[in-house]
């Protein structure tokens, strides 16, 4: 006989920067759950295809694969923020900073203001946090206004904005 002996799933991160064997599957294996929870730093998002490995024993003599389509997801961004954070070097919530998954890092902008408007704060890096100073000034307790932007799995711009309490 012949036919399939198995699948071999590949993924590949980011339009190819990386690909990868990811799962080897049997013939009997119709679906696949991937945990991406781990590559957080994901711009342009996942692909994958299936190659299928035939069994030996074909006519032939040799083993032959065939190569699926190349299929792509993007995943939807994930921000959530912190309502208060304490730069007081305890080691706990000592900066503050939006957490993002799969957020580009291409037109990002993270701005802090202080009660009257003034900017205190500003990056336009996904990595950079707000230690509750501007240089060596440390800010009061009080509550500041942040506003974040970025690009969305459609590549539209999204707009949020919300406050942080400073508490020392």
């Amino acid at each position: 006989g012949s036919g399939i002996e198995d699948y071999t799933l590949f993924r590949v991160i980011d339009d190819g920067i990386s690909e990868q064997v990811y799962q080897h599957l049997s013939t009997e294996d119709f679906s696949f759950t991937d945990d991406v929870s781990t590559l957080l730093n994901v711009e342009e998002g996942f692909c994958y295809y299936v190659e299928a490995n035939e069994a030996s024993g074909n006519i032939y003599n040799f083993q032959e694969k065939s190569r699926s389509n190349l299929v792509c997801l993007t995943p939807n961004p994930i921000v959530w923020t912190a309502n208060a954070f304490s730069p007081n070097s305890d080691g706990v919530n000592d900066a503050f900073k939006p957490n993002a998954l799969f957020v580009s890092p291409n037109d990002y902008s993270f701005v802090i203001y202080d009660r009257w408007g003034t900017q205190v704060f500003a990056t336009s890096s996904v990595d950079d946090s707000w230690d509750g100073k501007s240089g060596s000034e440390e800010h009061p307790i009080g509550v500041y206004v942040y506003q974040l932007q970025f690009i969305n799995e459609d590549g539209f711009t999204e707009k949020r904005q919300g406050t942080i309490t400073l508490v020392r």
